[in-house]
């Protein structure tokens, strides 16, 4: 609970989604430069904590051996970043050992049969 919080409030709502509202929605909400850098900034750090915590953790998944909702949340917030060429920068940030722990999670989970059947669908 308190990881999908985190990855919810702070992940999404006080970084992706300020990218989205004053720089790719800008027109509506007004161009707010230093807000998206902030939140850059933001999104650098909250992933390093939930990266390095990956990286500690007892299993495969962000909550152990199991699969679950909140590695779909991560997924797709990490699909963001990506998309809005945010996670390069993040991962050359961490730490070699936590980026390539990060980085093995998020192709372990793309590799999913779910995941895959989902990506074609979006084509």
């Amino acid at each position: 609970e308190q990881l999908t919080h985190c990855i919810v409030a702070e992940m999404d709502a006080q970084s992706l989604w300020i990218h989205r509202k004053h720089e790719a929605l800008g027109q509506f909400f007004g161009s707010i430069p230093e807000a998206v850098s902030h939140a850059r900034a933001h999104f650098n750090n909250v992933l390093k904590v939930i990266a390095t915590e990956l990286k500690a953790g007892d299993g495969d998944y962000l909550l152990g051996a199991d699969f679950s909702a909140v590695d779909i949340l991560f997924v797709h917030c990490l699909g963001w970043a990506e998309s809005i060429e945010w996670l390069p920068d993040a991962l050359v940030a961490l730490e070699p050992d936590v980026r390539q722990c990060l980085e093995q999670y998020l192709a372990r989970c793309r590799s999913r049969a779910a995941f895959q059947r989902a990506a074609t669908k979006q084509e």
